[in-house]
C-alpha cells in the first residue's frame, strides 16, 4: 500500500478541540474509509460532556 506521508499535513496540533477540528479530522477519516478502504460508514454523532 502506498503512503502519502510526504504530502500530508497535520490535521491538528495542541490539546484544544472544537467542532471545527473534530469535523476536519472526521472528514479525513471518512475520506480514507470510503475512497481507499471502500468501507461503509455510519453517521457520526458528537456530544459535549463537561467535567462539571
Amino acid at each position: 500500500m502506498a503512503t502519502q506521508a510526504a504530502n500530508s499535513e497535520l490535521l491538528f496540533s495542541g490539546s484544544d478541540w472544537d467542532f471545527t477540528k473534530l469535523s476536519r479530522v472526521y472528514d479525513a477519516i471518512e475520506a480514507i474509509a470510503v475512497e481507499e478502504l471502500h468501507l461503509d460508514i455510519y453517521p457520526v454523532q458528537m456530544e459535549i460532556i463537561s467535567s462539571q
